[in-house]
Protein backbone atom coordinates (compact mmCIF):
# COMPACT_ATOMS: atom_id res chain seq x y z
CA UNK A 1 0.00 0.00 0.00
CA UNK A 2 1.01 3.47 -0.71
CA UNK A 3 -0.30 4.89 2.22
CA UNK A 4 2.19 3.45 4.75
CA UNK A 5 3.53 6.67 6.10
CA UNK A 6 7.63 7.33 6.03
CA UNK A 7 7.75 6.56 9.56
CA UNK A 8 5.53 2.93 9.77
CA UNK A 9 8.02 2.04 5.96
CA UNK A 10 11.13 2.61 7.75
CA UNK A 11 10.33 0.92 10.17
CA UNK A 12 9.37 -1.88 8.12
CA UNK A 13 13.16 -1.72 6.78
CA UNK A 14 14.15 -1.50 9.38
CA UNK A 15 12.51 -5.07 10.80
CA UNK A 16 13.85 -5.68 7.63
CA UNK A 17 17.21 -5.42 8.50
CA UNK A 18 17.14 -7.27 11.64
CA UNK A 19 15.56 -10.16 10.54
CA UNK A 20 18.84 -10.50 7.95
CA UNK A 21 20.71 -9.84 10.94
CA UNK A 22 19.46 -12.67 12.63
CA UNK A 23 18.55 -15.21 10.42
CA UNK A 24 22.76 -15.64 9.26
CA UNK A 25 24.64 -12.21 9.95
CA UNK A 26 24.86 -11.10 6.39
CA UNK A 27 25.21 -7.37 7.02
CA UNK A 28 28.51 -6.60 6.82
CA UNK A 29 30.49 -5.44 10.07
CA UNK A 30 32.41 -2.59 10.39
CA UNK A 31 35.58 -3.90 9.56
CA UNK A 32 34.47 -5.83 6.31
CA UNK A 33 36.29 -4.70 3.37
CA UNK A 34 32.78 -3.73 0.78
CA UNK A 35 33.03 -1.73 -2.18
CA UNK A 36 29.71 0.47 -1.77
CA UNK A 37 27.73 2.75 -4.55
CA UNK A 38 25.14 5.24 -4.16
CA UNK A 39 21.75 6.52 -5.60
CA UNK A 40 21.55 9.76 -6.96
CA UNK A 41 18.43 11.68 -8.65
CA UNK A 42 15.93 15.05 -8.36
CA UNK A 43 12.61 15.32 -6.90
CA UNK A 44 10.32 18.15 -8.73
CA UNK A 45 6.63 18.28 -8.12
CA UNK A 46 4.27 19.49 -11.30
CA UNK A 47 5.54 22.15 -13.48
CA UNK A 48 9.12 20.74 -12.93
CA UNK A 49 9.52 22.78 -9.37
CA UNK A 50 12.14 21.19 -7.25
CA UNK A 51 10.78 19.34 -3.92
CA UNK A 52 13.25 19.93 -1.05
CA UNK A 53 12.74 18.27 2.37
CA UNK A 54 10.99 14.91 0.24
CA UNK A 55 12.43 11.93 1.52
CA UNK A 56 14.13 9.33 -0.58
CA UNK A 57 14.30 5.43 0.38
CA UNK A 58 16.38 2.76 -1.42
CA UNK A 59 15.60 -0.85 -0.21
CA UNK A 60 16.38 -4.54 -1.41
CA UNK A 61 13.41 -6.68 -2.20
CA UNK A 62 15.88 -9.41 0.15
CA UNK A 63 16.16 -7.31 2.92
CA UNK A 64 20.29 -7.16 2.88
CA UNK A 65 20.48 -3.29 2.59
CA UNK A 66 18.18 0.07 3.14
CA UNK A 67 19.22 3.67 2.80
CA UNK A 68 17.16 6.93 2.92
CA UNK A 69 18.05 10.65 2.78
CA UNK A 70 16.18 14.27 2.06
CA UNK A 71 16.28 16.53 -1.05
CA UNK A 72 17.96 19.50 -0.76
CA UNK A 73 16.79 23.20 -1.42
CA UNK A 74 17.43 22.31 -5.17
CA UNK A 75 15.21 19.12 -4.59
CA UNK A 76 18.34 16.75 -5.44
CA UNK A 77 19.85 13.57 -3.40
CA UNK A 78 22.34 10.91 -3.40
CA UNK A 79 22.20 7.89 -1.05
CA UNK A 80 25.62 6.95 -0.26
CA UNK A 81 26.86 3.71 1.34
CA UNK A 82 24.62 1.08 -0.69
CA UNK A 83 25.79 -2.20 -1.18
CA UNK A 84 25.96 -4.02 -4.90
CA UNK A 85 22.90 -4.70 -6.00
CA UNK A 86 19.05 -4.06 -6.89
CA UNK A 87 16.94 -1.26 -5.26
CA UNK A 88 13.08 -0.45 -5.41
CA UNK A 89 13.21 3.56 -4.27
CA UNK A 90 10.33 5.16 -2.85
CA UNK A 91 9.61 9.36 -2.94
CA UNK A 92 7.45 10.75 0.07
CA UNK A 93 7.11 14.45 -0.06
CA UNK A 94 6.85 16.57 2.54
CA UNK A 95 3.72 16.70 4.92
CA UNK A 96 1.17 19.15 4.01
CA UNK A 97 2.62 19.24 0.47
CA UNK A 98 -0.56 17.82 -1.10
CA UNK A 99 2.08 15.82 -3.25
CA UNK A 100 1.73 11.68 -3.99
CA UNK A 101 4.13 9.60 -3.03
CA UNK A 102 5.37 7.31 -5.66
CA UNK A 103 8.11 4.53 -6.62
CA UNK A 104 10.68 5.34 -9.39
CA UNK A 105 9.39 5.24 -12.68
CA UNK A 106 5.83 5.83 -11.28
CA UNK A 107 5.15 2.29 -11.02
CA UNK A 108 3.11 -0.10 -9.26
CA UNK A 109 3.75 -1.13 -5.92
CA UNK A 110 3.22 -5.04 -7.34
CA UNK A 111 5.86 -4.51 -9.82
CA UNK A 112 8.68 -1.71 -8.84
CA UNK A 113 11.16 -0.74 -10.98
CA UNK A 114 14.04 -2.10 -9.45
CA UNK A 115 17.39 0.21 -9.63
CA UNK A 116 20.97 -0.96 -10.09
CA UNK A 117 23.47 -0.26 -8.04
CA UNK A 118 27.33 -0.96 -8.78
CA UNK A 119 30.20 -1.36 -6.75
CA UNK A 120 31.97 2.27 -6.38
CA UNK A 121 29.54 4.09 -9.15
CA UNK A 122 26.81 6.37 -8.76
CA UNK A 123 23.64 5.27 -10.14
CA UNK A 124 22.27 8.38 -11.79
CA UNK A 125 19.24 9.92 -12.97
CA UNK A 126 16.94 8.60 -10.25
CA UNK A 127 14.92 11.18 -10.72
CA UNK A 128 10.13 11.35 -10.14
CA UNK A 129 8.15 14.29 -10.83
CA UNK A 130 5.39 13.93 -8.17
CA UNK A 131 1.75 14.60 -8.68
CA UNK A 132 -0.70 16.88 -6.70
CA UNK A 133 -3.56 14.74 -5.38
CA UNK A 134 -6.98 15.42 -3.99
CA UNK A 135 -7.87 15.54 -0.13
CA UNK A 136 -11.06 14.38 1.76
CA UNK A 137 -11.76 16.39 4.70
CA UNK A 138 -15.08 16.96 7.15
CA UNK A 139 -16.06 16.95 10.39
CA UNK A 140 -16.48 14.49 13.22
CA UNK A 141 -19.04 15.14 15.81
CA UNK A 142 -18.46 13.47 19.52
CA UNK A 143 -20.20 13.50 22.47
CA UNK A 144 -19.62 16.36 25.00
CA UNK A 145 -16.88 15.70 27.30
CA UNK A 146 -15.20 13.52 24.53
CA UNK A 147 -12.40 15.07 22.97
CA UNK A 148 -12.34 14.93 19.25
CA UNK A 149 -8.29 14.64 19.66
CA UNK A 150 -8.22 10.75 20.29
CA UNK A 151 -9.76 10.54 17.06
CA UNK A 152 -8.66 9.24 14.04
CA UNK A 153 -9.91 8.94 10.70
CA UNK A 154 -7.95 6.81 7.78
CA UNK A 155 -8.88 6.44 3.70
CA UNK A 156 -7.75 3.51 1.60
CA UNK A 157 -8.85 1.82 -1.64
CA UNK A 158 -6.03 -1.19 -1.12
CA UNK A 159 -3.79 0.53 -3.50
CA UNK A 160 -3.48 4.02 -1.41
CA UNK A 161 -4.51 5.62 1.80
CA UNK A 162 -4.03 8.15 4.32
CA UNK A 163 -4.46 9.61 8.01
CA UNK A 164 -5.50 11.93 9.49
CA UNK A 165 -2.64 12.02 12.22
CA UNK A 166 -4.43 15.05 14.23
CA UNK A 167 -8.23 15.96 14.09
CA UNK A 168 -8.95 19.56 15.33
CA UNK A 169 -10.83 20.93 18.87
CA UNK A 170 -13.52 21.25 16.81
CA UNK A 171 -13.56 17.86 15.04
CA UNK A 172 -12.29 18.88 11.66
CA UNK A 173 -9.97 16.81 9.88
CA UNK A 174 -8.68 16.89 6.64
CA UNK A 175 -6.69 13.52 4.66
CA UNK A 176 -4.27 15.26 1.75
CA UNK A 177 -1.43 13.50 -1.08
CA UNK A 178 -4.84 10.75 -1.80
CA UNK A 179 -4.66 9.61 -5.73
CA UNK A 180 -7.68 9.72 -7.48
CA UNK A 181 -10.16 6.66 -7.02
CA UNK A 182 -12.72 5.62 -4.73
CA UNK A 183 -12.28 5.20 -0.61
CA UNK A 184 -13.25 4.24 2.40
CA UNK A 185 -12.86 6.56 4.80
CA UNK A 186 -12.92 5.05 8.88
CA UNK A 187 -13.74 6.94 11.91
CA UNK A 188 -11.83 5.09 14.64
CA UNK A 189 -10.03 6.02 18.21
CA UNK A 190 -6.34 5.77 19.00
CA UNK A 191 -7.82 4.67 22.50
CA UNK A 192 -11.03 3.42 24.02
CA UNK A 193 -13.81 6.15 24.16
CA UNK A 194 -17.12 4.57 24.59
CA UNK A 195 -18.18 5.31 21.52
CA UNK A 196 -18.93 3.38 18.70
CA UNK A 197 -16.55 3.43 15.34
CA UNK A 198 -17.97 3.50 12.16
CA UNK A 199 -17.26 4.02 8.41
CA UNK A 200 -18.95 6.58 6.11
CA UNK A 201 -21.75 6.94 6.11
CA UNK A 202 -22.47 5.54 9.49
CA UNK A 203 -21.94 1.71 8.74
CA UNK A 204 -20.01 -1.02 10.29
CA UNK A 205 -18.51 -3.29 7.78
CA UNK A 206 -16.15 -2.22 4.30
CA UNK A 207 -19.43 -3.60 1.99
CA UNK A 208 -22.11 -1.25 3.58
CA UNK A 209 -19.71 2.15 3.07
CA UNK A 210 -20.38 4.38 0.88
CA UNK A 211 -17.13 4.96 -1.07
CA UNK A 212 -16.07 8.61 -1.35
CA UNK A 213 -14.61 9.50 -4.49
CA UNK A 214 -11.47 11.50 -4.55
CA UNK A 215 -10.11 13.82 -7.84
CA UNK A 216 -6.65 15.23 -8.05
CA UNK A 217 -6.17 18.24 -7.07
CA UNK A 218 -9.59 19.09 -6.01
CA UNK A 219 -11.28 18.41 -1.88
CA UNK A 220 -13.81 16.13 -1.45
CA UNK A 221 -15.45 17.52 1.66
CA UNK A 222 -18.62 17.30 3.80
CA UNK A 223 -17.40 13.62 4.82
CA UNK A 224 -18.81 14.12 7.97
CA UNK A 225 -19.47 11.79 11.21
CA UNK A 226 -21.30 11.80 14.59
CA UNK A 227 -19.87 9.12 16.77
CA UNK A 228 -22.28 7.95 19.32
CA UNK A 229 -21.75 6.19 22.56
CA UNK A 230 -22.10 2.23 22.75
CA UNK A 231 -25.28 1.52 24.23
CA UNK A 232 -26.94 -2.05 22.55
CA UNK A 233 -25.09 -3.93 24.79
CA UNK A 234 -27.06 -2.37 27.76
CA UNK A 235 -29.67 -5.08 27.20
CA UNK A 236 -27.16 -7.25 28.90
CA UNK A 237 -26.45 -6.50 33.13
CA UNK A 238 -22.78 -7.17 32.42
CA UNK A 239 -21.63 -5.04 29.70
CA UNK A 240 -21.15 -1.53 30.42
CA UNK A 241 -20.86 1.15 27.54
CA UNK A 242 -16.89 1.78 29.58
CA UNK A 243 -16.22 -1.68 28.70
CA UNK A 244 -13.05 -1.54 25.47
CA UNK A 245 -15.16 -3.69 23.98
CA UNK A 246 -18.60 -2.63 24.29
CA UNK A 247 -18.62 -1.52 20.35
CA UNK A 248 -17.29 -5.21 19.47
CA UNK A 249 -20.33 -6.97 21.77
CA UNK A 250 -22.52 -4.45 19.68
CA UNK A 251 -21.91 -5.41 16.48
CA UNK A 252 -22.01 -9.49 17.59
CA UNK A 253 -25.47 -8.22 18.12
CA UNK A 254 -26.67 -6.25 15.47
CA UNK A 255 -25.88 -9.49 13.43
CA UNK A 256 -27.37 -11.90 15.72
CA UNK A 257 -23.73 -13.87 15.76
CA UNK A 258 -24.54 -14.06 19.93
CA UNK A 259 -27.68 -14.04 22.15
CA UNK A 260 -26.15 -14.15 25.67
CA UNK A 261 -27.29 -16.33 28.38
CA UNK A 262 -30.60 -17.15 29.66
CA UNK A 263 -29.76 -14.95 32.87
CA UNK A 264 -29.57 -11.74 30.69
CA UNK A 265 -25.87 -11.18 30.47
CA UNK A 266 -23.30 -11.68 28.19
CA UNK A 267 -20.73 -12.82 30.43
CA UNK A 268 -17.57 -11.13 28.79
CA UNK A 269 -14.78 -12.21 30.80
CA UNK A 270 -16.11 -15.98 30.50
CA UNK A 271 -13.91 -18.10 28.44
CA UNK A 272 -14.66 -18.86 24.97
CA UNK A 273 -15.23 -23.29 24.85
CA UNK A 274 -15.09 -24.89 22.03
CA UNK A 275 -18.99 -25.12 21.44
CA UNK A 276 -19.61 -21.67 21.47
CA UNK A 277 -16.18 -21.14 19.09
CA UNK A 278 -18.08 -22.88 16.40
CA UNK A 279 -21.42 -21.71 16.58
CA UNK A 280 -19.55 -18.09 16.71
CA UNK A 281 -17.46 -18.74 13.49
CA UNK A 282 -20.65 -20.92 11.83
CA UNK A 283 -23.13 -17.37 12.18
CA UNK A 284 -19.96 -15.38 11.25
CA UNK A 285 -20.00 -17.30 7.79
CA UNK A 286 -24.02 -17.13 7.45
CA UNK A 287 -24.98 -19.73 8.97
CA UNK A 288 -24.76 -22.48 5.92
CA UNK A 289 -27.33 -24.97 5.83
CA UNK A 290 -25.86 -28.56 7.20
CA UNK A 291 -27.59 -31.98 6.24
CA UNK A 292 -28.66 -33.16 10.22
CA UNK A 293 -26.97 -36.09 11.40
CA UNK A 294 -29.04 -39.53 10.92
CA UNK A 295 -30.89 -40.29 14.67
CA UNK A 296 -28.05 -42.63 16.71
CA UNK A 297 -24.93 -41.67 14.50
CA UNK A 298 -22.07 -38.72 15.66
CA UNK A 299 -19.84 -36.57 14.54
CA UNK A 300 -17.39 -37.18 17.16
CA UNK A 301 -17.76 -39.79 20.12
CA UNK A 302 -18.78 -36.55 22.16
CA UNK A 303 -21.06 -34.77 19.27
CA UNK A 304 -23.79 -36.92 18.54
CA UNK A 305 -27.25 -36.12 16.17
CA UNK A 306 -29.51 -34.10 18.47
CA UNK A 307 -26.22 -32.02 20.39
CA UNK A 308 -27.32 -28.36 20.18
CA UNK A 309 -24.05 -27.46 18.55
CA UNK A 310 -24.68 -30.09 16.17
CA UNK A 311 -25.13 -28.21 12.57
CA UNK A 312 -22.39 -25.45 13.86
CA UNK A 313 -19.38 -28.36 14.87
CA UNK A 314 -20.60 -30.21 11.76
CA UNK A 315 -20.29 -27.25 9.78
CA UNK A 316 -16.35 -26.32 10.80
CA UNK A 317 -15.26 -29.88 11.06
CA UNK A 318 -16.37 -30.17 7.69
CA UNK A 319 -14.60 -26.54 6.59
CA UNK A 320 -11.16 -28.01 8.11
CA UNK A 321 -11.27 -25.03 10.56
CA UNK A 322 -11.54 -26.99 13.67
CA UNK A 323 -10.88 -30.91 13.90
CA UNK A 324 -11.36 -33.51 16.80
CA UNK A 325 -8.85 -35.15 19.17
CA UNK A 326 -6.58 -38.31 18.13
CA UNK A 327 -9.14 -40.17 21.09
CA UNK A 328 -11.93 -39.60 18.59
CA UNK A 329 -13.40 -36.26 20.70
CA UNK A 330 -14.13 -33.00 19.88
CA UNK A 331 -14.62 -31.79 23.17
CA UNK A 332 -16.86 -29.03 22.94
CA UNK A 333 -16.81 -27.76 26.65
CA UNK A 334 -13.01 -27.44 26.40
CA UNK A 335 -11.70 -23.80 26.26
CA UNK A 336 -9.82 -21.91 23.03
CA UNK A 337 -6.48 -20.65 23.67
CA UNK A 338 -5.10 -17.61 21.88
CA UNK A 339 -3.51 -19.89 20.07
CA UNK A 340 -6.32 -22.18 18.74
CA UNK A 341 -8.38 -19.14 18.15
CA UNK A 342 -5.50 -17.81 15.62
CA UNK A 343 -5.46 -20.91 13.83
CA UNK A 344 -9.10 -20.86 13.59
CA UNK A 345 -9.40 -17.81 12.15
CA UNK A 346 -6.23 -18.00 9.67
CA UNK A 347 -8.32 -21.53 8.22
CA UNK A 348 -10.97 -19.67 7.66
CA UNK A 349 -9.58 -16.95 6.11
CA UNK A 350 -8.53 -20.32 3.59
CA UNK A 351 -4.42 -19.55 4.95
CA UNK A 352 -3.71 -16.46 3.40
CA UNK A 353 -1.27 -17.25 0.53
CA UNK A 354 0.52 -13.46 0.51
CA UNK A 355 1.46 -14.17 4.08
CA UNK A 356 5.06 -14.78 4.81
CA UNK A 357 4.57 -18.26 4.81
CA UNK A 358 6.73 -20.73 6.38
CA UNK A 359 7.34 -17.57 9.24
CA UNK A 360 10.87 -17.42 9.93
CA UNK A 361 11.16 -18.53 13.38
CA UNK A 362 14.73 -16.25 14.12
CA UNK A 363 12.03 -13.72 13.77
CA UNK A 364 9.64 -14.71 16.11
CA UNK A 365 10.47 -12.64 19.44
CA UNK A 366 10.76 -9.01 17.39
CA UNK A 367 7.25 -8.92 17.79
CA UNK A 368 6.45 -10.90 21.05
CA UNK A 369 8.40 -12.63 23.82
CA UNK A 370 6.83 -15.56 24.48
CA UNK A 371 5.89 -17.28 20.45
CA UNK A 372 9.32 -18.51 19.48
CA UNK A 373 8.83 -22.38 19.18
CA UNK A 374 5.08 -22.18 19.29
CA UNK A 375 3.25 -24.71 16.61
CA UNK A 376 0.84 -21.81 15.82
CA UNK A 377 3.75 -19.03 15.25
CA UNK A 378 2.60 -18.29 11.53
CA UNK A 379 -1.08 -18.20 12.64
CA UNK A 380 -0.26 -15.91 15.72
CA UNK A 381 2.06 -13.62 13.31
CA UNK A 382 -0.89 -13.50 10.59
CA UNK A 383 -3.08 -12.02 13.37
CA UNK A 384 -0.74 -9.84 14.97
CA UNK A 385 0.17 -8.55 10.86
CA UNK A 386 -3.55 -7.92 10.00
CA UNK A 387 -4.05 -6.17 13.11
CA UNK A 388 -7.03 -8.39 14.12
CA UNK A 389 -5.28 -8.98 17.03
CA UNK A 390 -2.91 -7.27 19.45
CA UNK A 391 -0.13 -8.42 22.38
CA UNK A 392 -0.40 -7.58 26.01
CA UNK A 393 1.17 -4.68 27.86
CA UNK A 394 4.22 -7.15 28.72
CA UNK A 395 5.16 -7.89 25.45
CA UNK A 396 3.93 -11.05 25.46
CA UNK A 397 0.78 -12.85 23.25
CA UNK A 398 0.03 -15.34 25.89
CA UNK A 399 -0.72 -18.55 23.59
CA UNK A 400 -1.65 -20.60 26.19
CA UNK A 401 -4.12 -18.29 27.62
CA UNK A 402 -8.21 -18.98 27.22
CA UNK A 403 -10.06 -16.47 25.04
CA UNK A 404 -12.12 -14.39 26.87
CA UNK A 405 -15.79 -13.93 25.41
CA UNK A 406 -14.90 -10.49 25.19
CA UNK A 407 -11.90 -10.70 23.24
CA UNK A 408 -13.97 -12.96 20.78
CA UNK A 409 -16.01 -10.43 20.03
CA UNK A 410 -12.95 -8.60 19.08
CA UNK A 411 -11.28 -10.92 17.15
CA UNK A 412 -14.47 -11.41 15.15
CA UNK A 413 -15.03 -7.68 14.42
CA UNK A 414 -11.58 -7.82 13.26
CA UNK A 415 -11.69 -10.89 10.86
CA UNK A 416 -15.02 -9.58 9.40
CA UNK A 417 -13.05 -6.36 8.41
CA UNK A 418 -10.08 -8.21 6.50
CA UNK A 419 -12.29 -10.28 4.90
CA UNK A 420 -14.37 -7.52 3.10
CA UNK A 421 -11.79 -5.31 2.77
CA UNK A 422 -9.91 -7.58 0.42
CA UNK A 423 -13.46 -8.59 -1.14
CA UNK A 424 -13.66 -5.10 -1.88
CA UNK A 425 -9.41 -4.20 -2.81
CA UNK A 426 -7.73 -7.44 -2.42
CA UNK A 427 -6.37 -5.46 0.56
CA UNK A 428 -4.94 -8.10 3.14
CA UNK A 429 -2.80 -6.11 5.39
CA UNK A 430 -4.01 -2.75 7.22
CA UNK A 431 -1.53 -0.28 7.82
CA UNK A 432 -3.17 1.15 11.11
CA UNK A 433 -4.61 -2.81 12.04
CA UNK A 434 -8.25 -3.81 10.60
CA UNK A 435 -11.19 -3.78 12.01
CA UNK A 436 -12.78 -1.62 14.69
CA UNK A 437 -10.08 -0.11 16.03
CA UNK A 438 -6.49 1.12 15.47
CA UNK A 439 -3.50 -1.56 16.35
CA UNK A 440 -3.31 1.49 19.04
CA UNK A 441 -6.62 0.51 20.95
CA UNK A 442 -6.40 -2.84 20.06
CA UNK A 443 -3.22 -2.91 22.49
CA UNK A 444 -5.43 -1.34 24.85
CA UNK A 445 -7.92 -3.47 24.39
CA UNK A 446 -6.00 -6.55 25.28
CA UNK A 447 -3.77 -4.51 28.29
CA UNK A 448 -7.60 -3.68 29.53
CA UNK A 449 -8.56 -7.74 29.07
CA UNK A 450 -5.52 -8.31 31.08
CA UNK A 451 -6.21 -5.88 34.16
CA UNK A 452 -9.44 -7.44 34.16
CA UNK A 453 -9.05 -10.88 34.03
Amino acid sequence: MTSIDRRARRSIAAAALLLVALLGGVLPGPAAAVTLGRISGTVTGPGGVPVPGAEVDAWQRDGNDYGYVETTSDGSYTIFGLNPGTYVVEFYPPDGSGLVPELYDDAPYSSPTEVVVVAGLTTSGIDAELSEGGSISGTVTTPEGISPWDLVVTATNGTASGIAWEVGVDGSYSIDALPAGDYIVTFDFWAPLGLVPELYDDVRMPLAATPVTVVATEDTGGIDATLGPCTSPADFFDVMASNPFCADIDWLITEEITTGYSDGGYHPTSAVTRAAMAAFLYRLAGSPAQTPLAPGTCVFSDVCAGHPFESAIVWIDGEGIAGGYKDGTYRPGAKVSRQAMASFLYKMAGEPSWFWSPFPPEFCDFIYTDVCGNQFLEEIMWLSFTGIAGGYGDGGFHPASPVSRQAMASFLTGFQMNQEMDELFGLTVSSLGAGFGSESERWSKELARSHAG
